[in-house]
C-alpha cells in the first residue's frame, strides 16, 4: 500500500558533497522538487521507456547513481547496477550485450577507454543510447563512437550537482566531427542559460563568459555555508520562482543557440603575461596520435614564476 507520509517539495532530499576545484568540501542540498523535475526532463529529453534497460555505474550515494534510480523507476525501466572496478572495462562490452542493455551512462574517461579496446567485432543490436557526462568530448572519440557504434545515439550532457543537468548534445553515426570539443547544447526544459561577464551583466551571442542559469529548479544553496550560497546564487527569485546560479564555467552561446562549453573560470592560466586556457593546450595534446589522455596544470617554479606542466598517458604501451 502507498505510504500515508505527505512531503512537501522544498523539503530536503539529500545534501551532496563535493569539493569542484576548490579541494574544499562544500555540502550542496537538494529538494524533492528538483530531483523530480531532473528526473522528469531527463526522461524526456532521453524519450525513456519502460522497454529500457539502463546501466548504473557510479554509486547509488552519488548524485550520478541517485538520478540513474529516479530516472529509471520513476519511468518503469530496469536498472543494471555493475561495478566496473569489479568487471573491468575488457568485459563490458560482453555484458551489455548479454543484459541487452539499451541506455549505457558513463563518464568520458570511461567511453574512451571502453572504446579504445573495442575491435571492431563486437556488437550491440539493443543500445540505441549512450549517455556520456563528467567530462569534455572531443573529435577523438566521436570518431570512435562513430566507428564502433553506428546504430546508436550519443548524448552528452552538462550538469552540476546544484543544478543538475541542464544542456543536452545528441550525435549519431552522420554527424560531422567537430574541430576540438564537442558543443554541450541544446536547452532542457525550464532550465534558461546566460553567459555574464565579471559584473553579472549578459553578454551576447558568441560572446565568452560565466555560463549562468536561471531556473525554478536550482539547489537551495550550501549547507551551513550561507556566504558561498550569496556568492554562487545571485539575487532574489523572480515572480515565477526563479533564481540565477553562476556555474563558474566559461562558455558561450552560438548564434543557433547551441551552447560551448569553454573550460571552468578558475583554469585561466596567466603564463608570462598570457592568459591560458588550460583545456586548449590538452586538446592540441589529444590531437597527437600517440597520446589517449592529457591533464595540463600550473606550477610555480623555483623563481616564484607559473610554468605549464602536462600530464600524459599514451595510446600505446611506447611513451611518445
Amino acid at each position: 500500500e502507498n505510504p500515508e507520509e505527505v512531503v512537501s517539495p522544498d523539503a530536503l532530499s539529500q545534501i551532496l558533497y563535493t569539493s569542484g576545484t576548490t579541494g574544499d568540501p562544500k555540502g550542496v542540498m537538494d529538494n524533492h522538487r528538483n530531483m523530480l523535475h531532473n528526473a522528469m526532463r531527463l526522461a524526456n529529453a532521453l524519450h525513456i521507456s519502460p522497454e529500457d534497460r539502463i546501466t548504473l555505474v557510479r554509486p547509488p550515494s552519488s548524485g550520478g547513481g541517485v538520478c540513474n534510480l529516479l530516472l529509471a523507476l520513476l519511468s518503469g525501466s530496469a536498472i543494471y547496477p555493475v561495478d566496473l572496478k569489479q568487471v573491468g572495462l575488457t568485459a563490458i562490452a560482453d555484458w551489455l550485450q548479454r543484459e541487452k542493455i539499451t541506455i549505457f551512462h558513463a563518464g568520458a574517461a570511461v567511453f574512451r577507454n571502453f572504446a579504445q579496446q573495442l575491435t571492431g567485432a563486437e556488437k550491440f543490436p539493443d543500445l540505441r543510447l549512450i549517455r556520456v557526462g563528467s567530462g569534455q568530448i572531443f573529435d577523438k572519440d566521436l570518431e570512435l563512437f562513430k566507428r564502433y557504434f553506428p546504430n546508436s545515439l550519443l548524448l552528452h550532457i552538462l550538469s552540476c550537482t546544484e543544478i543538475n543537468t541542464y544542456r543536452v548534445h545528441f550525435v549519431n553515426k552522420d554527424s560531422p566531427v567537430p574541430d576540438g570539443a564537442l558543443p554541450v547544447g541544446h536547452a532542457v526544459e525550464d532550465m534558461e542559460v546566460l553567459i555574464l561577464d565579471d559584473s553579472g551583466n549578459p553578454l551576447g551571442v558568441t560572446e565568452v563568459g560565466e555560463i549562468a542559469v536561471r531556473s525554478a529548479y536550482i539547489s537551495p544553496g550550501y549547507w551551513n555555508n550561507p556566504a558561498l550560497t550569496d556568492s554562487a546564487f545571485v539575487g532574489t527569485p523572480d515572480a515565477n520562482g526563479r533564481k540565477i546560479f553562476r556555474t563558474g564555467d566559461l562558455g558561450r552561446l552560438q548564434p543557433d543557440g547551441c551552447l560551448e562549453y569553454l573550460g571552468r573560470k578558475d583554469f585561466r592560466l596567466k603564463i608570462r603575461g598570457h592568459r591560458i586556457q588550460a583545456e586548449e593546450v590538452e586538446l592540441a595534446l589529444l590531437r597527437m596520435p600517440g597520446i589517449s589522455q592529457a591533464a595540463v596544470a600550473a606550477y610555480k617554479d623555483a623563481y616564484g614564476d607559473d610554468r605549464l606542466v602536462a600530464y600524459v598517458t599514451p595510446a600505446a604501451n611506447e611513451v611518445p
